[in-house]
């Protein structure tokens, strides 16, 4: 748990960080910077003497983690056309989730045969394939018309109509707007803009109310995730809704499980990898429901299904259906942090939209420490205090996302 904790704390730095960062220097720039880092601070790991030293690695691995995802969702959701959008930011959900089963099998093939050395190199290599993938990315033109870098957008925008086929009479208009007055305006007002500081932003009329919405969503959210998930994890451990166990040997159990590591066999890896497998249908249900229902619709649909989810859940109606109900609650909760990412980007200007991206996915990072934490709570307090404690969370999210009016769907991206 300490482990878990550590990786959210520091992946919290590196979410606001990577935020001001990329939009000082670029969204391409950062995003190499933050790839070699994580790779440097990967081969280190293994060489960790003891556990402080390994806490401290892991949590600048999470650093530049934190930086990476953030500038992927804002990088994406630039880049993309509006029709293509939530499928972009989705396909990084995705490839997430396509990550955790690739680790858990070479955690399942390499770990236990040949050590965790071997294990860690291998997701080495992977990273720095990621990070060559990174230097071929062009640059937001976005980010580049903000900055009044007019010629280089203009550049990429002509070379992306020619690998997409596009019209010949599509790349001459892009190029008759280099003198427009509407694109020579919209560069002088980006550029006089950022005499402002660019957090106030966040929290002028126009922004506060989303803003602290989404803070407080995403932070609900992933603390009831990371809590859901870890409460699966260890169902058996702690004998949730009292299965088969005296409330004396439950207390027993618990304290064990405080104290103790839980050391993992084949058997839990296959779990983790299910566990991962199964939620690709959430992911699916989501972009379904939020390209052709409305981010809005999303919100209300999703949080008023977790809320329910989370009261059967209180009632401890068996073993079984209690697992069930678990990754059913997770799937909705996934769903929701997916209207989430694709939400966000969508309602900030480009010159704070990587701030706010990383500011919010700071505030879920908290949630998650939070949500990883409360399962240190179950050796204290009755497990269904905790889940009746993010069941509160949930129905305040039901009633926030009511105060959101601004509905984004098939609308292009705020640039001033």
């Amino acid at each position: 748990v300490s482990t878990q904790s550590t990786g959210m704390a520091f992946y919290m730095i590196g979410a606001a960080s990577g935020g001001f960062l990329s939009d000082i220097i670029g969204r391409k720039k950062t995003l190499i910077f933050s790839g070699l880092c994580l790779v440097v601070f990967e081969l280190f790991v293994p060489a960790a003497n003891g556990f402080v030293s390994f806490l401290i690695l892991y949590g600048m691995t999470g650093i530049f983690i934190g930086c990476r995802y953030s500038i992927g969702v804002t990088i994406l959701s630039e880049i993309s056309p509006i029709a293509k959008r939530t499928a972009s930011v989705f396909s990084i959900k995705f490839f997430w989730v396509l990550g955790g089963m690739f680790e858990t099998l070479v955690s399942l093939l390499v770990l236990a045969k040949y050590g965790h050395k071997y294990a860690l190199f291998i997701t080495t290599i992977v990273t720095a394939m990621s990070l060559l993938f990174s230097a071929l990315l062009d640059e937001s033109p976005r980010w580049l018309l903000a900055n009044g870098h007019f010629s280089k957008a203009l550049q990429i925008i002509q070379k992306a109509a020619v690998q997409n086929k596009c019209s010949e009479s599509f790349a001459d208009t892009v190029s008759s707007t280099e003198d427009s007055n509407q694109l020579n305006n919209l560069v002088i007002s980006n550029a006089e803009s950022e005499k402002t500081a660019a957090v106030k932003l966040l929290f002028e009329p126009e922004y506060r109310r989303s803003t602290f919405a989404m803070a407080f969503i995403m932070l609900a959210c992933t603390a009831e995730y990371f809590s859901l998930l870890y409460l699966n994890t260890n169902l058996h451990i702690i004998h949730y809704c009292g299965v088969g166990e005296s409330k004396y040997q439950r207390h027993l159990n618990a304290m064990h499980f405080a104290k103790e590591c839980k050391v993992l066999h084949v058997a839990d890896y296959w779990d983790l990898l299910v566990t991962c497998i199964i939620e690709v249908p959430s992911l699916v249900i989501a972009i379904v429901l939020i390209d052709h229902c409305g981010r809005l619709v999303a919100f209300k649909v999703f949080s008023g299904l977790g809320s329910i989810s989370l009261l059967f859940l209180t009632f401890c109606i068996g073993p079984v259906n209690t697992e069930i109900q678990l990754f059913v609650s997770r799937g909705i909760i996934d769903g929701l942090l997916v209207a989430v990412c694709v939400y966000v980007p969508e309602i900030y200007p480009t010159r704070v939209r990587n701030i706010a991206v990383g500011l919010i996915n700071t505030a879920g990072k908290f949630g998650a420490v939070f949500g990883i934490l409360s399962v240190q709570m179950f050796s204290t307090i009755h497990p269904q205090v905790v889940v009746s404690g993010f069941l509160v969370s949930s129905c305040l999210v039901f009633v926030l996302v009511f105060t959101l009016r601004k509905e984004t769907k098939g609308q292009p991206l705020n640039e001033i």
